[in-house]
């Protein structure tokens, strides 16, 4: 499902949850997604599910390459 919450779609929400991590976004747009956030269940669990797995990676010896391929992966999903 692609729901508009807060101004902003569950597809754009996703696309830029790797910002989200990062904190590369601007006040304007880190709202918008924390709105959508806060009213999208799913958005939320796979964010949540997302930002774990992103710790996991940073925190374990997986090679960079591999790292950096299952993160493409799974921003295209």
């Amino acid at each position: 499902m692609d729901r508009d919450i807060g101004g902003i779609r569950c597809s754009e929400v996703l696309a830029r949850l790797g910002d989200v991590l990062e904190g590369d976004l601007l006040e304007a747009d880190r709202a918008r997604i924390t709105t959508h956030v806060a009213g999208c269940v799913e958005c939320r669990r796979f964010g949540v599910r997302y930002a774990d797995l992103v710790a996991a990676l940073r925190t374990s010896d997986v090679p960079p390459a591999v790292a950096a391929a299952l993160d493409a992966r799974l921003r295209v999903r």
